[in-house]
């Protein structure tokens, strides 16, 4: 286990960087591999490149008419917390390519115009897909995440500049305190981040995606809310399980939200 600071000040940096040399030992002993600067440049660049490739398929969610839905950029997300790092990186290369074929055909992956979403909250691990998919099913397009499955994972690169291995490390652990997730206080980065997205992806709503664990989350919403309507953006907030059982309630939920927005979007400004 790694010990998390709450905090971002630089007594908590110094924690956090000698948990992640703690890391490297623990890693070292349990596999009898030493980690060399030369293997740890070549990770790091490789998972550099995944993310940059993310953020690439994400680029095609902000146009008018996305060629992918926001439930197959979940399934995307989802698999890059799995999949073996080479592989994946190639099937997104060949992803970026579909993607831009479907965008020059005008082919949109939506048959109906809906209102724009922005997730924002807890991740949605692999299996745990159904609020995206009942929000889709509702007439919304879910245009951005900005969750841990979502812009929170791939937004952030590591430095590549450094060369020795302990320049390396605190390069690393510098992109993770980067991250505005709501274990941080204060985490007004992550209320300013989200404000930029819906402006940035053209969101015209925000749906709160909480898992019932992730209280943090829960907490920051009210404040993001005030955040959203002082730009005019509505907002819902979803608590829910990996359980189904909650489907239907969901479904009336966003249907009625999905209403609100796309009456908010008629509404003179």
């Amino acid at each position: 286990m790694l010990e998390v600071p709450q905090r971002k000040s630089e007594p908590d940096q110094e924690l956090w960087l000698k948990e992640v040399y703690r890391f490297k030992e623990m890693v070292e002993n349990l596999s009898g591999v030493t980690i060399t600067p030369e293997k740890l440049k070549e990770k790091v660049k490789l998972v550099n490149k995944k993310r940059t490739l993310m953020q690439k398929i994400n680029e095609f969610r902000k146009l008018d008419n996305p060629p992918i839905s926001g439930l197959d950029a979940l399934l995307v997300a989802q698999v890059s917390l799995n999949q073996d790092i080479e592989v994946f990186n190639t099937k997104c290369e060949e992803l970026i390519e579909e993607l831009q074929q479907r965008v020059n055909e005008g082919i949109s992956a939506y048959e109906k115009s809906g209102p724009r979403i922005l997730f924002a909250g807890t991740p949605s691990p692999l299996g745990n897909a159904k609020v995206h998919y009942v929000a889709e099913a509702s007439g919304m397009q879910i245009v951005a995440d900005e969750s841990c499955t979502g812009l929170r994972y791939f937004r952030d690169l590591v430095d590549e500049t450094p060369e020795d291995m302990d320049g390396m490390i605190r390069a690393i652990a510098d992109r993770y305190m980067k991250i505005d997730c709501s274990c941080f206080s204060p985490n007004t980065e992550r209320i300013e981040n989200i404000v930029e997205a819906v402006k940035e992806y053209r969101a015209d709503g925000v749906v709160h995606n909480i898992l019932q664990f992730c209280h943090g989350f829960n907490v920051e919403a009210k404040a993001i809310d005030m955040a959203l309507e002082k730009i005019n953006i509505p907002s819902m907030k979803i608590i829910s399980d990996y359980s189904d059982e909650d489907i239907e309630q969901i479904r009336v939920r966003t249907e009625s939200f999905a209403e609100i927005v796309a009456t908010n979007e008629a509404a003179p400004s």
